[in-house]
């Protein structure tokens, strides 16, 4: 034994370099073997610490249906449940800086803004149901709707800051269901429990298939219809156990075991609460529909009320039209039969319009001949009453022969009937030019 000692004191001083450097290469094989079976358990022990530092949820619940405030009471009351965060959430094709991007858009829980950051590295809060507690690494929470926070360590295709602009495109997807808000201004960068790899960020059924960005908004950014989408739950005493033991994931089992037995009655309340809408929507339908009908009904009556009257007013305007026609057509007859007697009347008084003109020449012919007679007559009348008066002057003579008497009477006589034919033609003259007048 001794010798073999000495042997081996002798081989390492004849070569000790060898001999350290074999020892190196040992020592170095020995510390990356413990480094490598070290380094799977300390990065679940880092994990496991963020986790609960984050208070990541234990078990995430979602519905095709959405869920319900009833539903998320009931889960609450789950044995086991320690925390329930009811959550919204919508995949969006959004434009940050001119790139598009396929977007998760969550809502953020109102507690964000007054946890605090620890020492060690936790997210402390007061609220239990907080969960996935966000790590506010840049700006600030947001205050309004239209404000939102993005995932820090997402290398972005161009450079962005806070203060940039994030559109959603509306005509993908059912964004005009789901959100209230399509721009928001970027007012800080969080990193988040949910999203612990910048380059698997899940999956999406809209544009490349693949979540590249995440935003947090205020729950008012969505739509005020809008049921929960999801619900966040932590389960009692999952903290204290590692994350990869078996333990964790017997009690997450039990709690999940628990939740699945309180699905179908929820599931089947759901229903329920869908078909009441429904039908409550269909009953205020219907109502309208019946309102508007009677309305429509109402008016239809007053319609033919006044197409009634209207056709009685038609068809006594009809009989005044047609005994104003046969009236018409009777004055048109009076009018011809007029015109006709018109005509002969026009030419009978034109005829004796003609005989009385020529009346009325031949009248004023005779008239002024009668005129020159009279004329002559007056003129001679001084000769005539000279001659009556020297003929009564004879007859004054006494002793005038009965002959000669006879003579002088027959010559006064004559001369008093010449003076009388001219006085009556004179009347007569005057009376004709009267008649003529």
């Amino acid at each position: 034994m001794k010798a073999f000692n000495k042997d081996i004191v002798r081989s390492i001083r004849h070569s000790l370099g060898r001999f350290v450097a074999i020892a190196a290469i040992v020592a170095l094989g020995c510390g990356f073997y413990a480094g490598l079976r070290m380094t799977a358990p300390d990065m679940n022990l880092a994990a496991d610490a963020y986790y609960d530092g984050t208070d990541l949820m234990d078990i995430r619940v979602v519905s095709t249906l959405g869920l319900t405030e009833e539903d998320i009471e009931a889960l609450r009351d789950v044995p086991g449940v320690s925390g329930v965060e009811a959550a919204y959430s919508a995949d969006v094709l959004a434009t940050l800086n001119d790139e598009q991007y396929v977007m998760r858009v969550h809502s953020l829980s109102p507690s964000a803004a007054t946890a605090v950051k620890t020492d060690a590295g936790a997210i402390s809060s007061d609220d239990a149901n907080y969960l996935n507690r966000l790590d506010l690494v840049e700006g600030r929470w947001p205050t309004s709707a239209n404000e939102c926070v993005i995932f820090n360590d997402r290398v972005m295709s161009g450079p962005s800051s806070l203060g940039d602009t994030v559109t959603v495109d509306p005509s993908v997807g059912n964004v005009q269901d789901t959100l209230a808000e399509t721009e928001f201004t970027v007012v800080g960068r969080v990193h988040s429990p949910l999203y612990v790899s910048s380059t698997s960020m899940g999956t999406s059924t809209i544009g490349s298939g693949t979540i590249e960005q995440f935003m947090y908004v205020l729950p008012e950014a969505f739509d005020a219809d809008m049921p929960y989408v999801e619900a966040y739950v932590s389960v009692e005493g999952a903290a204290e156990l590692p994350a990869d033991s078996d333990a964790y994931d017997d009690r997450v089992a039990g709690v999940v075991a628990a939740i699945e037995g309180i699905a179908p009655a929820r599931e089947q309340a759901r229903v329920d609460d869908l078909k009441a809408e429904a039908q409550a929507d269909l009953d205020e339908a219907r109502a309208e529909y019946e309102e508007e009908e009677a309305k429509a009904k109402a008016e239809l009556a007053d319609a033919r009320a006044q197409l009634d009257s209207a056709k009685e007013e038609l068809d006594e305007g009809q009989r005044k039209l047609d005994a104003a026609a046969s009236t018409l057509a009777a004055n048109e007859k009076k009018i011809k039969d007029g015109e006709k007697e018109y005509t002969q009347g026009t030419d009978a008084l034109s005829k004796r319009k003609a005989d009385a003109e020529a009346q009325f020449a031949e009248a004023e012919q005779q008239i002024a001949a009668n005129e020159a007679n009279l004329a002559e007559a007056n003129a001679a009348l001084p000769t005539l009453q000279d001659a009556l008066a020297q003929a009564e002057a004879a007859l004054q003579v006494p002793n005038l022969p009965a002959e000669q008497r006879a003579e002088l009477e027959a010559t006064r006589a004559d001369l008093e009937q010449k003076i009388a034919d001219i006085a009556a033609a004179a009347t007569a003259l005057e009376e004709a030019k009267a008649q003529l007048a």
